[in-house]
């Protein structure tokens, strides 16, 4: 897990996962991540979280060949409500980065189904 904070007021959180990527190992450090930023930010609460969509981490995805992440169409679902809990006032933003599997619609979905309350 990469936390950067080369920008005053910016935190970025990088995962840093390669292979064999399950569902439980991403969420599991996802949970880490969030952790590390809530201890940085102390008190503070985000105005704004922008989540860098990567769909090509679905199972299905054709660009999963030789990367090995394994994750379903509701782990992004599961994603967005961990986000959601930790920082429920913070205001989201889900920039589409990448995603080529007929699940991407889907995943789109749960994700947003994620963030609704």
């Amino acid at each position: 897990i990469e936390l950067g904070l080369k920008i005053p007021n910016i935190v970025d959180l990088a995962l840093g996962m390669e292979k064999d990527v399950t569902p439980d190992i991403y969420l599991k450090a996802l949970a880490h991540g969030l952790d590390e930023i809530e201890s940085k930010l102390g008190s503070r609460t985000p105005d704004l979280i922008i989540v860098s969509a990567g769909y090509d981490g679905h199972k299905n995805d054709a660009a999963q060949f030789d990367k090995g992440f394994q994750l379903e169409t509701e782990t992004f679902g599961e994603i967005s409500r961990k986000i959601k809990e930790k920082f429920p006032e913070s205001k989201k933003m889900i920039l589409l980065e990448g995603g080529y599997s007929d699940e991407l619609q889907n995943s789109i979905v749960e994700t947003l189904k994620g963030f609704i309350p």
